[in-house]
């Protein structure tokens, strides 16, 4: 049992230190994404001699990895968001998955010579969940227009509980031979709505909590911190213990969270926030890559017993694979093409990019994994080598597929997020500086100069490629906890005020123009200059820059 646990423990720290050492590659190596090197750097764990060998249960592994995952995906995807996108994002999480799963799973009973109609619907209830963890990481890459990379995130965060009820119902009659269409109705109500409700509880259930103990003047960081941390987890065994969906549970709990954060925070609930969000972000990074690492290792693992099975044709599973892939990628293709997109030329190109994006990942393996070894009758399942084949396969495919062609697919000015952030930046500092040029008066001559030339400073540093990365790899959620103290509504009463101020010192002088850049940054927003996940990038910079002012402030002093 000791040795069983070193092992383990072993494992466990192998797999930390190959995240790490994969975020290095990805540096010098920035045309590959890091979730591919990680399922390389999985893939030879189990090739090298090492005797390192992974078993984790699929409940298990959805509780640890998942759910916080899932949960802070939620978190910033805003509710703004979804509520302008809820249409497309129902129609490709319910609807495709629904036209995979009948659709596909016939054809599939077609094309593969012996397999079962019930197992063959369950092979395409397997395949057509699109993978958050995987999504995320290439969208994050790779800067789709904005209205497509919400799609896409907000179908593979809502589509998986669409996708696990099918695997269920077709789990049930692949064991026992009994299907009926009554229950699958009642079930994914129940299952859907629960796993909604639930978050919404979970979520004002840690907000009530809060205010709780900010009234009994509590002010711990690490409280709140831990607060935030268990919450996950929490919803999601409450909700998996009374058969509701926990994943759509902590995707909405993450959602409705953000949304209840107070947008006016004092010093303390920025501390809170600052703290709280960069435990957050080292914890995903650090789940996000032992998620794909430990997808290698099952994908290697899988591929050498197929390989070492005598009974098992890997060319004809390897046809099947590549034939899977292209059925799920046309039919993905001509459903997005009908029901979502612009008209026109776009369409097509918008059809394209939403097909080649629905990327699949840890989350199929991991339903791959529940199947059951024998069914009623005593006898094997029947294919489960086979689906475990092909989804291995799928999986791989899909995600190279994605990280060629995505780039290829944006036009050049979003497939440079440098060039992106760099020219917003210069339109925001201009902007910035035509506004306060056109208020000087004799009284505020001073303090204008001062700001023109501060700008112009900006605008030269801009050009830097080291300022540059700081603004695309800062983390969205490290940015949000110092969102500024001023009010939405008064954004643009007191800029009149800030220029008759007598600048005193560098610290005022970068103060007023973090401000007056935060104006401009929510102008040019609203008419349409800046995407919102560029202002947002840029906001959330001016926040940090101006809490890092602060503190060099209260040292100088």
């Amino acid at each position: 049992m000791m040795g069983q646990t070193m092992e383990t423990i072993t494992l466990v720290i192998v797999m930390v230190v190959l995240v790490l050492f994969s975020y290095i590659v990805h540096v010098f190596v920035k045309k590959i994404s890091m979730p591919l090197i990680q399922i390389v750097l999985g893939i030879l764990i189990i090739l090298l001699p090492f005797d390192l060998h992974l078993e984790i249960e699929t409940e298990l592994f959805m509780l640890l990895f998942i759910a916080p995952i899932l949960f802070m995906d939620g978190k910033k995807f805003k509710l703004k968001e979804l509520n302008n996108l809820k249409e497309p994002i129902v129609v490709m999480a319910l609807g495709l998955v629904v036209l995979n799963v009948a659709f596909c799973g016939f054809l599939f009973y077609m094309l593969i010579d012996g397999i079962p109609l019930a197992v063959a619907f369950l092979l395409a209830a397997v395949l057509s969940p699109t993978d958050a963890v995987s999504v995320k990481a290439i969208t994050d890459r790779i800067p789709l227009p904005e209205r497509l990379k919400g799609i896409v995130e907000g179908e593979s965060l809502f589509n998986d509980a669409t996708a696990l009820i099918a695997y269920n119902f077709a789990r049930i009659a692949a064991v026992s031979g009994i299907f009926i269409v009554g229950d699958v109705i009642g079930q994914f109500a129940f299952v859907a709505f629960g796993g909604i409700l639930a978050g919404f509880a979970g979520a004002f259930a840690l907000h009530y909590i809060k205010k709780i103990l900010k009234q009994m003047d509590i002010h711990e960081l690490n409280i709140y911190t831990l607060l935030q941390i268990i919450t996950p987890f929490l919803v999601f065994m409450g909700t998996e213990h009374i058969g509701a969906s926990g994943i759509l549970a902590v995707v909405t709990c993450g959602i409705v969270n953000s949304r209840l954060s107070p947008r006016l925070i004092s010093a303390d609930e920025a501390r809170i926030r600052f703290n709280s969000e960069g435990a957050w972000e080292t914890l995903v990074f650090m789940l996000n890559g032992l998620v794909f690492i430990m997808l290698g290792m099952l994908v290697a693992e899988t591929f050498i017993d197929a390989w070492l099975t005598p009974d098992f044709d890997v060319p004809t599973a390897l046809a099947y694979t590549f034939a899977v892939t292209l059925i799920f990628g046309v039919v993905r293709f001509v459903y997005s093409y009908i029901c979502i997109g612009a008209h026109g030329t776009g369409k097509v190109k918008n059809a394209l990019i939403l097909s080649v994006a629905g990327v699949r990942g840890a989350l199929t393996l991991a339903i791959c994994l529940a199947i059951p070894m024998v069914i009623n009758t005593g006898e094997p399942f029947p294919g489960r080598e086979l689906i475990l084949f092909i989804s291995s396969g799928v999986i791989l495919l899909t995600l190279v597929i994605a990280n060629i062609f995505l780039p290829k697919m944006a036009s050049e000015s979003e497939t440079d997020g440098m060039t992106l952030i760099h020219n917003s930046l210069k339109k925001v500092v201009d902007s910035a500086m035509h506004l306060i040029y056109s208020k000087i008066t004799p009284e505020n001559r001073e303090t204008v100069d001062l700001l023109l030339k501060y700008f112009d400073f900006l605008l030269k540093e801009a050009n830097h490629t080291s300022k540059e990365e700081v603004y695309l790899n800062l983390k969205e959620a490290v940015m949000e906890s110092l969102e500024p103290v001023l009010a939405l509504e008064n954004k643009y009463n007191d800029i009149d005020g800030m220029l008759s101020t007598k600048i005193l010192d560098k610290y005022h002088l970068e103060f007023i123009a973090i401000e007056i850049q935060k104006k401009q940054i929510e102008l040019l927003t609203e008419q349409g200059e800046i995407d919102i996940a560029t202002a947002y990038r840029l906001r959330s910079l001016l926040s940090l820059e101006e809490a890092a002012l602060f503190e060099d402030d209260m040292e100088a002093r």
